[in-house]
């Protein structure tokens, strides 16, 4: 897969919130690396869910990061939809609107495909915290 210039500019944009002093906390690099393949073992909406939970309450680090890894990628779908549509604002509800029928599943896929790779691709220019 090639990441053009663009999206992964958009892809460090949308991971500005995992880079605390120059470094990534090793949970979002396994959270991001653990995402393909769960939408291949239980399929995209499942995936989706699963990682858009609320907390149950304000300090539930673990469900706020798997949140901030769906608007992620959320950030970088919008992009390459060229959407600029603020309304949809999860990733549940964008992906909801996308996957219509079968062919738009498979773009919704592959875009989705390209948005984590870029997002892999960018963490990778930094070092484990």
């Amino acid at each position: 897969m090639k990441i053009d210039k663009n999206l992964a500019e958009k892809a460090f944009f949308a991971i500005a919130d995992f880079i605390i002093d120059c470094k990534i906390e090793k949970e979002y690099k396994s959270d991001i690396s653990s995402y393909a393949p769960s939408i291949i073992q239980a399929g995209l909406m499942t995936t989706v869910i699963f990682y858009q939970i609320p907390p149950k309450d304000g300090n539930d680090l673990v469900h706020i990061r798997k949140n901030k890894i769906n608007n992620s990628i959320l950030a970088v779908l919008k992009f390459l939809y060229n959407d600029t549509d603020n309304s949809l604002n999860t990733l549940y509800d964008y992906v909801k609107l996308k996957d219509s029928d079968l062919a738009s599943r498979r773009i919704l896929l592959n875009k989705i495909e390209q948005a984590i790779g870029a997002i892999k691709l960018t963490i990778r220019f930094y070092q484990d915290k």
